[in-house]
């Protein structure tokens, strides 16, 4: 499992000129992910079979609620990866036993009011709240690194580039900021634990990737990439980066999965397609 740099660090690394980090990942150190050749998303609960049939991925992320230590135990003997789903920039009405923590400060709040996603039934949070980093880092200790999980995924990172990238930059930063400030303190005291960040390719490139075993693209396409030229920057970025990072990308289909597979391939990543919804298997 990846090894991360020594604590106690006094001179900043840096991949780039914005990275703020002062703990990243060891250097020469192998990235956990570096022979995956597949995955599968799967956050409903688990049944025998399923259990069984997790056995054809390399890495499959899952809702760590439904796990218990010795069932992550029996699938890992199965020469399975779990990553265990942790969501950071939205909180879902459902997760009743986050919700029962967040304060008011907790929430982001645009003209005096919480940004509710219908969609997903969730609210998009603050994280320069020092309460709201609390509940994230207990989240991730408890349902994630307690119970043997192989790394940590990190989903709904990329509202900060949505909600703030394009808008207003000096939010976006303090967003960013606050995220790399969770990363290390994670780090700083589970030098062990490997992560995967979903979507926030700005983010990804300015703050975090030195942080990051892997980078996941959703709705990675050919009818999303081919035409659009924000895509093909970002597909630069990311094969910039991995020039000097050792990290994997990992796209997501809902369509054409054959072409978007083909078309991944062709950059070296690794694809998954998802017919159906990630509480199928």
């Amino acid at each position: 499992m990846l090894t991360r740099i020594v604590l106690g660090l006094c001179v900043v690394f840096l991949i780039c000129s914005s990275t703020v980090g002062s703990i990243s990942k060891s250097i020469g150190m192998p990235n956990p992910l570096n022979n995956m050749k597949s995955y599968k998303v799967f956050y409903d609960e688990p049944t025998k079979q399923i259990i069984n049939q997790m056995a054809a991925y390399d890495v499959v992320i899952v809702e760590p609620l439904y796990y218990t230590k010795e069932l992550v135990k029996e699938i890992q003997a199965k020469g399975v990866q779990l990553y265990a789903y942790v969501s950071v920039m939205e909180s879902d009405s459902w997760n009743k036993n986050r919700m029962s923590k967040i304060k008011k400060e907790d929430y982001y709040y645009k003209n005096g009011k919480k940004v509710y996603f219908e969609e997903w039934d969730s609210y998009l949070m603050n994280l320069t709240s020092k309460h709201y980093q609390n509940v994230l880092f207990e989240e991730i200790e408890q349902q994630g690194i307690d119970k043997g999980f192989n790394g940590i995924f990190l989903d709904t990172v990329g509202d900060i580039d949505d909600q703030f990238y394009y808008t207003n930059k000096a939010e976006y930063k303090k967003q960013a900021k606050s995220f790399v400030l969770l990363m290390e303190r994670v780090i700083k005291k589970h030098g062990d634990i490997s992560f995967i960040q979903n979507w926030g390719i700005n983010l990804f490139r300015d703050y975090t990737h030195i942080y990051m075993d892997g980078m996941m693209w959703e709705d990675f396409e050919p009818r999303n990439i081919s035409n659009d030229d924000w895509a093909k920057d970002r597909l630069k970025d990311l094969k910039t980066l991995q020039k000097k990072q050792d990290f994997k990308v990992l796209t997501l289909s809902f369509s054409d999965g054959s072409r978007s597979k083909k078309l991944s391939s062709r950059y070296g990543f690794v694809h998954y397609h998802e017919a159906k919804s990630f509480n199928e298997w």
